[in-house]
């Protein structure tokens, strides 16, 4: 399957709230836009296909950190 085109969101907060954002998300050991995320997904109950696809995209996520070198 082809990945999906990705969009950027940009989020219009005060720096203070943003910084607590980040700091609970990073609590659960996820990245705000993870954070951001589940909760939309908790929000969208009544939207399954909306769910499905979150649940999708946090399960393909890379892991947060520096990617792997691979050794040949």
């Amino acid at each position: 399957m082809a990945e999906a085109k990705r969009e950027r969101v940009q989020l219009d907060i005060p720096t203070r709230i943003r910084d607590l954002a980040k700091s609970a998300a990073s609590r659960r050991g996820l990245h705000l836009v993870e954070l951001v995320l589940v909760a939309l997904q908790h929000e969208a109950k009544e939207d399954p296909e909306l769910v499905r696809l979150i649940k999708d995209e946090l399960n393909t996520r890379r892991p947060q950190g520096r990617p792997a070198v691979k050794e040949d």
